[in-house]
Parts: structure tokens; C-alpha cells; sequence
């Protein structure tokens, strides 16, 4: 399964709102079962948003067990690291533009 690539831009804010709505459920004082449901299904979101990233950077989605062992480390080291600025083997360079975020997870919807 090809993921493709995803840019640095939509990669934070793919983080900013994941992040925020965890911050959003614990000032809600939402049921801890919410909370963990939220965390548990968007584990997966998390792993198509490293695989696309780590594509972005020329390395195998694989690598995203590294990220996710490392956390803080392995998520600021993914933002900043810039993208491959040729085509390779996972795809096209993905545009700047954040409505790339849109494309990329209606893609893997379908």
C-alpha cells in the first residue's frame, strides 16, 4: 500500500488539530471512555500522517515505529526535517498548500 507524501505544513497542522482536540476533551471534562476511544481510533490517523511523512523524507513508512518509540523527539524531528525536492520512489512532491491535508486523507478514505 502506497500512503504518499505529505508535506511539512500539512503534517503540523494534521498534529495542531490532533493535539487540540485532545486538549478540547480534557478542558471539556469529557468521560475518561471518550478520551481512550479518541486516542485508540486516532492511532491509526496518526500512523498515515508519520508513513506520509516519512515518505516526504525518502525513508519507509516502517521507520514510523521509530517515531512513535520516540515521541516528542521523533515528532519534532519529522517537522522539521525537510522534504525530498524531487519525486521519489513514494510519490510526487506534495504541494505547500495545506489543502494538500484535504487530497491526501480523502485519498485514503476511498
Amino acid at each position: 500500500m502506497n500512503i504518499g507524501r505529505l508535506g511539512r505544513s500539512a503534517f503540523a497542522v494534521s498534529m495542531l488539530a490532533y493535539y487540540a482536540i485532545i486538549i478540547a476533551l480534557i478542558i471539556l471534562r469529557t468521560p475518561d471512555w471518550i478520551e481512550m476511544s479518541f486516542i485508540f481510533i486516532s492511532f491509526i490517523w496518526m500512523l498515515f500522517v508519520y508513513v506520509g511523512r516519512l515518505h516526504d523524507v525518502g525513508y519507509s513508512g516502517w521507520w514510523s515505529l521509530l517515531v512513535l518509540w520516540t515521541s516528542l523527539l521523533g515528532l519534532i524531528a519529522l517537522g522539521a526535517w525537510p522534504g525530498e525536492k524531487a519525486p521519489n520512489k513514494y510519490g510526487e512532491v506534495p504541494p505547500s498548500e495545506i489543502s494538500h491535508l484535504w487530497n491526501f486523507w480523502r485519498s485514503k478514505m476511498s
